[in-house]
């Protein structure tokens, strides 16, 4: 019984030490991302016809792959301002059925970005992890918090 209580009061202490993530509203893209990339997504939101292309573990993968270096960019641009700001991130990737990228974008209406911080994630649009789809639209939120 008193291993059951410390370890209940282990997982309590641990869910209520970070508050800056119970202040960040839950992520919607209707909230969260710009009104290019949802015009974007309207326009290019076509049923999916046939067999799939693409599984959901290998696109989940491929995004996952992609946040230490968004988190990295995220930190850079929290030491250079010296602003600690939590936010909900919006990425929005295209590909065209020749498999041309016809639409890449970071954003969010949270808070406004800075050009630099616009720049790091820019340079994301190279990586490895986005080459190879074809006639696919990827929506992959993120949740930057600082860390304590």
């Amino acid at each position: 019984m008193k291993a059951l209580s410390i370890v209940f009061l282990f997982v309590l202490t641990a869910c209520s030490s970070n508050r800056v993530q119970d202040t960040l509203p839950p992520y919607s893209k209707e909230k969260v991302c710009s009104n290019e990339a949802l015009a974007y997504l309207k326009k290019n939101s076509t049923p999916a016809q046939g067999k799939k292309k693409f599984s959901e573990e290998d696109i989940y993968a491929r995004m996952l792959s992609l946040e230490p270096a968004i988190r990295k960019c995220y930190e850079e641009e929290m030491e250079r301002t010296g602003k600690q700001h939590a936010f909900n991130l919006c990425f929005v990737v295209g590909y065209s059925k020749r498999g041309v990228m016809d639409f890449f974008e970071f954003s969010t209406r949270e808070i406004e970005l800075s050009n630099e911080f616009k720049s790091c994630l820019s340079e994301l649009k190279s990586r490895k992890e986005l080459i190879g789809f074809k006639d696919l639209s990827i929506v992959q939120p993120y949740r930057l918090v600082p860390k304590k």
